[in-house]
């Protein structure tokens, strides 16, 4: 009985010292909890995590930069590897930043990136052999003031934009910061709307864009403008208190008034005049002057892009008139097309009358010479009557004999 019981213990006392071996075993491969690791993670905000076995398995600070340090003081490693991930737009969540890292002992590592981040290092057994990989979820909430945080192509000094402009969160590439919102003005408008994650501005206007980082209470705002057409040029014939819209044809004989506008500003308004008697003149002009003077005129208006409109128009000395009602001659276009009278449109084969206006210097039509612009598309006689040759519009001029520098212009349109 005892030479049993001797043997019970031998074999309890043999199975104690296998499982305390095997435990022993155990704990050099995988490390106890609450053990230091040779990994430190510390950031410009002067925080710094020496990251523990079982511990910080999730870190979220404000700051600007992460630095990853690796010090074994035991002396048994010269170095190791890690993995940085961030997020990704793909379909794997996250993506390495930096992959298999090495990095020597006493050796410190930064990156200026922010956001949810993954860093992975890894765990070795006695024998060095790879175990494991730990890994720690890191949120680096960078500023909107002292990091590349915000990503914009807005550029330096540039107010004007011809196409759209665009911001984004680089540091949230998948899911959106919550706290972080972009607020877009449209001072033009009037529309205001809230954006996350990015923004792009396309509509046309001045704008104010503030990026507001409500967890930091951090504001910064950007202000520019979108213009992508070139500007308007209105033009209202003036005669006396009396304003009329301009037709087709840019000829009056009252005088020119020359409105223009843009969508955001307009630089500058320049203007070459020459007269019928011969001469040129180049000048400066504000929205809403009004030309007077007799002669042929070229209105050129830049924005702020260098978009530019051209107009031209003619101020002449006297009306010509098209076919009155009551007139003893009107062209065949009313008496056998049934235009309308008064028109200066007509059609290929038919004809219109031309008479002088109350302020002509005579009211005999051989006291002018008429020519045309283009023979081809209508030609005129010595009496006035134009004759239609083919589609286009034209210009004929009518010039008083016994004073040249009299002139009047008037434009038609022929059709097919």
């Amino acid at each position: 009985m005892k030479s049993v019981k001797k043997i019970f213990v031998a074999f309890f006392a043999l199975f104690v010292g296998i499982m305390l071996v095997s435990a022993t075993t155990k704990a050099k491969a995988y490390p106890e909890e609450g053990l230091p690791t040779p990994w430190t993670l510390s950031f410009d905000n002067g925080q710094s995590i020496n990251l523990v076995t079982g511990y910080n398995d999730f870190v979220r600070v404000k700051a600007n930069s992460i630095s990853i340090t690796y010090n074994d003081l035991t002396g048994e490693t010269t170095g190791s590897h890690y993995t940085l991930h961030r997020e990704s737009m793909g379909v794997i969540p996250y993506e390495p930043y930096v992959e298999n890292q090495y990095i020597s002992n006493g050796e410190t590592q930064t990156f200026d990136i922010g956001g949810p981040l993954i860093f992975e290092y890894y765990q070795y057994d006695e024998n060095f052999e790879l175990k494991e990989y730990i890994r720690i979820t890191v949120v680096v909430d960078r500023s909107i003031f002292h990091s590349n945080r915000i990503s914009t192509s807005l550029n330096t000094n540039q107010y004007y934009y011809e196409n759209g402009v665009n911001f984004s969160d680089s540091d949230y590439n998948r899911d959106p910061d919550m706290d972080l919102v972009f607020e877009v003005k449209n001072l033009t408008s009037g529309v205001y709307r809230e954006e996350y994650k990015s923004a792009y501005i396309d509509d046309e206007g001045e704008y104010e864009v503030t990026v507001h980082d409500k967890r930091k209470n951090e504001r910064k705002m950007y202000k520019f403008a979108v213009d992508k057409t070139p500007p308007l040029i209105y033009l209202v014939e003036c005669d006396w208190l009396e304003e009329t819209p301009m037709s087709n044809g840019a000829i009056t004989s009252a005088g020119m008034k020359v409105i223009y506008g843009d969508n955001i500003e307009v630089k500058e308004m320049t203007y070459e005049y020459r007269p019928f008697s011969g001469g040129y003149e180049k000048g400066t002009v504000k929205s809403g002057f009004t030309f007077y003077r007799k002669g042929e005129y070229k209105i050129i208006v830049t924005d702020m892009l260098d978009h530019k409109t051209i107009y031209t128009f003619t101020i002449t000395d006297y009306d010509l008139v098209v076919d009155p009602e009551g007139a003893a001659t009107v062209g065949t276009e009313v008496t056998r097309h049934g235009g309308a009278y008064g028109d200066t449109t007509l059609s290929v084969g038919y004809s219109r009358c031309i008479y002088l206006g109350p302020t002509a210097p005579s009211q005999s039509r051989f006291d002018y010479t008429f020519t045309s612009s283009n023979e081809s598309i209508a030609t005129v006689s010595a009496y006035g009557t134009v004759e239609a040759r083919g589609a286009g519009t034209v210009v004929v001029t009518c010039v008083n004999k016994k004073n040249p520098s009299k002139v009047s212009k008037i434009v038609f349109t022929v059709l097919p």
